[in-house]
């Protein structure tokens, strides 16, 4: 499975990451997010009404009280399983940090404090092991 895989402590944050990626769905592939952390069961509902497709839910506290690599270990594994091209996170001070992070431990690229994307298109690079590298011209 590709698609595009969403993050960000901040659930409106994450809301509004998930209805770009959903505008984008035909170029992007499906949408999933992650829901981490305490009442995440609870607050999932909202992420399937903004548009995600399939949900990774985890309430373990740990990923809320943690640090950054407790956090960066379970998104690089749902990231894996998932199969995903692209992860998307709020610039959040904890999204800025998971990034670099993030791309890190799957080995590959970051681009960060993005304001604005325009999809030309979208270039699957096959020889990237987890997280595809992508070409990303102007964002809409």
């Amino acid at each position: 499975m590709s698609g595009v895989l969403v993050y960000s402590e901040v659930d409106e944050q994450a809301y509004a990451l998930i209805a770009w990626a959903k505008k984008h769905e035909d170029a992007l592939g499906p949408v999933a997010a992650a829901v981490l952390g305490p009442d995440a069961q609870k607050r999932s509902g909202d992420y399937q009404r903004f548009g995600a497709a399939r949900l990774y839910v985890n309430e373990n506290e740990a990923l809320g009280e943690m640090g950054e690599q407790v956090l960066t270990a379970a998104l690089a594994q749902i990231a894996k399983q998932a199969g995903t091209d692209l992860i998307l996170l709020a610039a959040t001070r904890r999204g800025r940090s998971l990034a670099s992070r993030l791309a890190h431990a799957l080995d590959a690229g970051c681009v960060s404090e993005a304001i604005e994307m325009r999809l030309r298109r979208w270039r699957r690079n096959d020889d990237c092991p987890s997280v595809c590298f992508f070409t990303l011209n102007e964002v809409n």
